[in-house]
C-alpha cells in the first residue's frame, strides 16, 4: 500500500494519502457511530413509549383516543433524546478526572527511589516520547493538546482518554521499563491515531449508554442463565442420544432469546465493531508515523506477550517477521469455514480485532519500511 513512498512526502502529507486509501475504514466507522445512535434512539423511545402506556392504563393522563398535542410530543422527544444523551455526557466529562484520579498518572518517575538507572531510563523514554508528541503537533497533525504520562495502577497496558481539547496517552510503568524506545514510538504513533480520529471520545460517549441499554433487559438474560444451566446439567445425564437432543434445544432456546433481545446487545456489538475498525485505522496511523511496519508489528507482539504474562519473547529477527506472520496467516486460513466463523463470533464481543489478523493486514503495507522525512 505504502510501498514506495520516498522522502518526497512529508507526514502530513502521508496522513492525507492514508485517509484516502483507509477511506473504508472511515466510512465503516461513521456508518458504525450512525447505527449507534440510531438503535439508542430507537430502545428509549420505545421503552419511554411503553412506560408511557402502562402508566396511563390506570392514571388516565392521556387520551390517546384524540390526538395528541404537539407539546406532548415535543416533551416525549426531549425525553428521549435526554435519557440516550445525558449518560454519554455525564461520562464525557466525568471520565477524564476519575481516570486521572484511579490511575494517578505522572509525568516523571521520582529519581530517590527504586533503582535510580531504570529510573532515569524511563524518564529518558517519556521525554523523548513527549518530544514526539509535541513536534506531531506542531506539524499540525493532532488538532488538540496531548500529553504523555506514566503509571503503576494498570500492568501491560497503554491508554488514551480526555475531551476534544486534550488527550491523554498514559503508559504502563511495566511497558516503560520492557519494551524498548522505538517499540515504544510504535505504540504512540498507534495510539496518536486514536486522538487525531477522537476514537476516544466516541467509546466515551456510547459505552456507559449501551451497557445500560444491556442491562435493562436484565430479565432476558436471566432466563437465558437459567435454561443454560439446566440443560448444561440434563447433557450430562448418562441418557445417550437424549444428550445431542437436550444440546439441540438448549441452542435454539437461547438462540431465540439472543434474537428477542437483539435491540439491546445490538449497540454494544455496534460498538465493538466501531472499536475494531477504529484499531485498524490506528494500525495505518503507526505505520504512518513511525515509519516502520515492522516495528509496529513487533511492538504489538510484545505488548500482547506481556499481557499474557509470558515473560520476554525470542521474537524472530525483523526481516524473518513478516514472513513469520504471513506464514501463521496462511495456515489459519486453511480453516476458513470454521475458523472464519469462530473469529466472527468471537470478536462480536470484544473491542479490539483478533490479533492475527491486524499482523496479516500490517504485512500487506509492504514489505518494506515506509521512508518519511
Amino acid at each position: 500500500m505504502f510501498t514506495g513512498i520516498r522522502t518526497s512526502l512529508s507526514r502530513v502529507e502521508l496522513v492525507e494519502l492514508l485517509r484516502s486509501h483507509s477511506l473504508p475504514l472511515v466510512l465503516g466507522k461513521k456508518l458504525a457511530i450512525f447505527l449507534i445512535v440510531l438503535t439508542i434512539l430507537i430502545i428509549v423511545t420505545s421503552f419511554v413509549a411503553s412506560v408511557i402506556v402502562i402508566v396511563n392504563v390506570p392514571l388516565k393522563i392521556f387520551d390517546f383516543s384524540q390526538m395528541i398535542p404537539l407539546e406532548i410530543i415535543g416533551t416525549l422527544l426531549l425525553i428521549v433524546i435526554m435519557a440516550a444523551v445525558v449518560p454519554g455526557l455525564l461520562t464525557y466529562f466525568s471520565l477524564p478526572r476519575i481516570y486521572d484520579r484511579d490511575l494517578d498518572v505522572r509525568v516523571k518517575l521520582p529519581e530517590g527511589e527504586g533503582e535510580p538507572s531504570i529510573n532515569a531510563d524511563c524518564n529518558r523514554k517519556l521525554h523523548t516520547l513527549g518530544s514526539d508528541l509535541r513536534l506531531w503537533m506542531r506539524q499540525g497533525l493532532i488538532d488538540k493538546h496531548a500529553d504523555v504520562y506514566y503509571t503503576d495502577r494498570i500492568k501491560s497496558n497503554v491508554i488514551t482518554y480526555g475531551n476534544l481539547d486534550r488527550a491523554r496517552i498514559v503508559f504502563a510503568l511495566d511497558v516503560l521499563q520492557e519494551m524498548s524506545l522505538p517499540q515504544l514510538r510504535s505504540i504512540l504513533a498507534h495510539e496518536t491515531g486514536h486522538i487525531v480520529e477522537n476514537d476516544y471520545i466516541v467509546t466515551c460517549m456510547f459505552s456507559e449508554v449501551t451497557k445500560i441499554l444491556h442491562y435493562l433487559f436484565w430479565p432476558v438474560q436471566m432466563i437465558n442463565r437459567i435454561i443454560k444451566t439446566v440443560f448444561m446439567y440434563l447433557e450430562r445425564l448418562p441418557l445417550g442420544i437424549l444428550r445431542f437432543v437436550f444440546s439441540g434445544f438448549s441452542f435454539v432456546i437461547r438462540l431465540i432469546i439472543n434474537m428477542i433481545s437483539m435491540p439491546l446487545w445490538l449497540p454494544r456489538a455496534l460498538l465493538y465493531w466501531e472499536s475494531q475498525l477504529a484499531e485498524y485505522l490506528a494500525d495505518d496511523y503507526g505505520v504512518i508515523l513511525s515509519g516502520s511496519a515492522s516495528g509496529l508489528i513487533t511492538s504489538l507482539m510484545k505488548l500482547e506477550d506481556m499481557r499474557v504474562s509470558l515473560g520476554k519473547s525470542g521474537f524472530p529477527r525483523r526481516y524473518d517477521l513478516f514472513a513469520t506472520v504471513v506464514a501463521h496467516s496462511r495456515s489459519l486460513e486453511s480453516n476458513t469455514v470454521i475458523g472464519d466463523i469462530v473469529t466472527f463470533l468471537s470478536e462480536l464481543e470484544q473491542s479490539h480485532p483478533n490479533s492475527m489478523r491486524r499482523w496479516q493486514r500490517l504485512a500487506r503495507l509492504g514489505m518494506q519500511d515506509v521512508r518519511v522525512k
